[in-house]
């Protein structure tokens, strides 16, 4: 059962950079803690996802393959702010 989710980005159909983009944006909306759930049909979420959220303080919390939807459950962690 996927987490309670605060936020949703659909990013269907968009290639990278615009999935970690549109995350980006999703996560300054919430508060600490919070789930942003961002659903990708990009392979390179993959990756790209998970190392953006690493690097700025965030926890991938659970990815979850629908077809060929990929979700992304995404916690904000106490950095908040991206790195550049």
């Amino acid at each position: 059962m996927p987490p309670k989710v605060s936020l949703s980005v659909d990013a269907r159909g968009l290639s990278c950079p615009y999935p970690v983009r549109k995350a980006e944006e999703a996560i300054q909306k919430v508060k600490l803690g919070e789930v942003v759930e961002i659903i990708t049909t990009d392979p390179s979420s993959r990756i790209d996802i998970p190392a953006w959220a690493e690097k700025n303080g965030h926890k991938v919390i659970e990815v979850v393959d629908r077809w060929l939807e990929i979700y992304f459950y995404v916690e904000k962690g106490s950095l908040g702010e991206p790195k550049v």
